[in-house]
């Protein structure tokens, strides 16, 4: 556990930090929290991880709704 939450939580960092994207970078520190509660909490693996990816395709929703809400399709125009 403690080695998956350590490479996880390392990658989302570091490509966070390298990329600027801040989301990243939180999501490195919430995979940190989340290892460090399972381990204290001594919970299953899959239940962190299960959680993380939840968080992360939430994030993603709320994001895919606000940019499409942003930028809607335009009509097509039918040509006669």
């Amino acid at each position: 556990m403690l080695i998956y939450g350590a490479l996880i939580t390392m990658l989302l960092l570091i490509s966070g930090l390298l990329s600027g994207i801040v989301r990243l970078t939180a999501y490195g520190l919430l995979s940190a929290i989340l290892a460090t509660a399972g381990i204290l909490a001594s919970l299953p693996d899959y239940y962190l991880f299960i959680v993380l990816g939840l968080i992360i395709m939430l994030v993603g929703g709320i994001l895919m709704i606000s940019f499409t809400r942003k930028y809607p399709l335009s009509p097509k125009v039918v040509e006669s």
